[in-house]
């Protein structure tokens, strides 16, 4: 026994990497493992989708999109980095159904990488129009995804040059537009860096979308010595300020009715108030005479005994029937004074 024993130690020594590479059932290898991590990060660095669906597909683990490669990005970073947008699509796809299935966040496009910097910033940056297009139907605001500088998508873009990506931010595919009076840590918003940077097809863009212009702009324009960009500013810039003035003066205008309305309602309200308490004064006094009135009546009845209206009384002429109608009316007075 000592001797099959010290042979399987022998064995195991010799032969433990080999054996540690054999696939058992219902499990794998560590290498196995490993190497599948590499080819599933390879493919996505070539733009191989085929493979990546097939890696998933295949094995036994569903922790591929979690693995990083040496720079320390995912599939999915890697994939928004090259502008592979149906690999983009495809992943996120996979990165909800295992976060769902984990119930634990992972890497996804609302995700930024190791320079702070997120997802959306570096798909905008590079001018992946369908990948940004994929953000945006995803509900991905373009107004809060924003660089260590404040700087938006939009920003970004307008910055860069890339148009159509203006366009699409400025459009919100159906969803969220991008603002483009943002401003970043700088004070610059999309309308001065695109001026600064002499793309005039994107200023032009903008002040179509409602950017306003900023002196700051027009200043870029002069320094670029670009006196068309300056011209189409200093026009902009002239139409909002008159814009403004009529609104202020609307706005004065309206606060002035506003208080007019509020004053007469005010003085309305004393009038009501007024008649109210007038009409009040002569319903008491009202109340106050008739009260006179019926105080005095009836002291005077008092004073008559009803022996003296019997005597007083024409017998004669008065039936007994009328003699009771007269006491009986007395005693309803009476009552209805109490």
């Amino acid at each position: 026994m000592k001797l099959i024993a010290l042979c399987s130690v022998c064995y195991a020594l010799l032969y433990g990497d080999a054996l540690a590479d054999i696939p058992r059932q219902g499990s794998i290898t560590i290498k196995e493992k490993n190497n599948t991590a590499e080819q599933w990060l390879d493919a996505a660095e070539s733009g191989d989708l085929k493979t990546m669906k097939s890696l998933y597909k295949n094995h036994f683990f569903k922790d591929l999109i979690y693995k990083r490669n040496d720079a320390g990005k995912t599939a999915l970073e890697i994939a928004i980095t090259n502008g592979y947008g149906k690999m983009v699509e495809w992943l996120a796809d996979r990165t909800d159904e295992q976060e769902d299935a984990d119930g634990a966040s992972s890497f996804n496009l609302k995700s930024k990488n190791k320079q702070h910097k997120p997802m959306m910033i570096i798909a905008a940056e590079k001018g992946y129009k369908d990948i940004v297009e994929i953000m945006l139907l995803r509900a991905m605001d373009p107004n809060i995804h924003t660089d260590m500088s404040g700087k938006t998508p939009l920003i970004v873009a307008a910055r860069e040059g890339h148009i159509e990506v203006v366009e699409l931010l400025l459009n919100g595919a159906g969803y969220k537009e991008a603002d483009p009076n943002i401003k970043d840590d700088y004070g610059e918003t999309a309308l001065s860096i695109a001026a600064k940077n002499d793309h005039q097809d994107i200023v032009q863009l903008l002040l179509d979308s409602g950017a306003n212009v900023s002196k700051r702009a027009i200043t870029y324009a002069i320094t670029n010595e670009n006196e068309e960009l300056e011209s189409l500013l200093k026009k902009y810039k002239d139409e909002q300020d008159s814009k403004k003035l009529v609104n202020k003066i609307k706005n004065k205008i309206k606060g002035r009715k506003s208080r007019s309305i509020k004053s007469f309602n005010s003085d309305q309200t004393l009038v009501n108030d007024e008649n109210s308490s007038i009409e009040s004064d002569i319903s008491e006094k009202k109340k106050n005479a008739a009260k006179q009135f019926f105080g005095k009546f009836k002291r005077n009845k008092t004073k008559t005994s009803n022996s003296e209206i019997e005597e007083n009384y024409d017998e004669d002429e008065t039936s007994e029937s009328d003699k009771s109608l007269y006491f009986d009316a007395e005693t309803d007075e009476e009552q209805s004074e109490d």
